[in-house]
């Protein structure tokens, strides 16, 4: 099912980047890309710190006590406090590099879902 699949997370990630990119903006700097030089299940994005004067942890708090299960940072350094090095590669500073969340899609996530999610981040980050 992994063409199926692919299909699929391309959608949700496609309707994920547009609502963002229209609802929040210049408030997300998205760290991944739409095409297939990225994963189609995982989308990395930064919250501009100019802009949302909270942190990734404490947005990732709010997001699960919504039932929002997203990651902060990139895969490579889950569980740790240290930021990203492909962050950090890609220039950002470290605490760039620490706002960002990686939110990844599985076969069961709707679009329903997506479209949650930016609400959910869009009342956290006003």
């Amino acid at each position: 099912e992994m063409d199926s699949d692919i299909k699929h997370y391309n959608l949700l990630k496609k309707k994920l980047m547009d609502m963002l990119k229209s609802e929040a903006g210049d408030k997300i700097i998205f760290n991944s890309y739409s095409d297939n030089r990225s994963l189609p299940n995982i989308l990395n994005i930064t919250f501009n710190p100019q802009k949302v004067k909270a942190d990734a942890d404490s947005i990732l708090i709010k997001l699960d006590m919504k039932n929002i299960a997203v990651s902060s940072g990139s895969a490579c350094t889950s569980g740790s406090v240290q930021p990203s090095h492909v962050l950090k590669a890609l220039g950002y500073d470290d605490e760039s590099a620490r706002s960002s969340l990686r939110i990844s899609f599985g076969r069961f996530n709707k679009e329903l879902d997506v479209i949650e999610f930016v609400k959910v981040l869009k009342s956290i980050v006003s």
